[in-house]
């Protein structure tokens, strides 16, 4: 409930209390829907935060008209946080105008936004076979079909350090 007075704040969603016919509003569900036409119009938004969020939510949306701007906002982008949601979401859509930039990327002279890319890649990979098909959420992400949790790594074997994650404020370019 907490995110979603947080998205209400932000402004970019309607919220629709539904009831079961003819009772008096027992067993109530939340409904959220996202307008993916602001999300688009937050992209290009001056607070970098509202354009990160405005690319995850259009990420979850899987709306293909996202990807369009999703790119447009990507090249004029200089924070990795912001850049990392943008790829990502652009990932998550896996529409095929999306795998070039991808790549381009991956393959970007900053090693965080490169491996940024690369994680990208590896996930538009993921979602690329179900370009185009709502998929069922699950804590508010896409979830695919078949996708299992990984398995526990045997105790004898030591872990593998995880990626060091870029910096919120850490700027790329000018």
């Amino acid at each position: 409930m907490r995110q979603v007075r947080a998205l209400l704040a932000f402004g970019i969603v309607s919220v629709l209390l539904v009831g079961a016919a003819g009772c008096g509003g027992g067993n109530r569900r939340l409904r959220v829907g996202v307008d993916p036409v602001f999300l688009m119009q937050s992209l290009q938004s001056p607070d970098r935060d509202e354009r990160r969020k405005a690319a995850e939510l259009l990420g979850f949306s899987r709306d293909p008209r996202g990807t369009a701007p999703l790119i447009e906002a990507l090249q004029k982008e200089h924070w990795t946080n912001v850049m990392a949601a943008q790829l990502n979401a652009l990932a998550t859509i896996g529409a095929p105008e999306a795998y070039p930039v991808i790549q381009q990327y991956m393959m970007h002279a900053n090693q965080k936004v490169a491996r940024i890319g690369a994680r990208a890649l590896r996930l538009y990979e993921q979602f690329k076979p179900y370009y185009g098909q709502a998929l069922p959420m699950k804590k508010g992400r896409p979830v695919l079909p078949g996708a299992v949790a990984p398995a526990a790594a045997p105790a004898a074997e030591p872990e593998p350090a995880p990626e060091a994650a870029p910096e919120a404020g850490e700027q790329v370019g000018p």
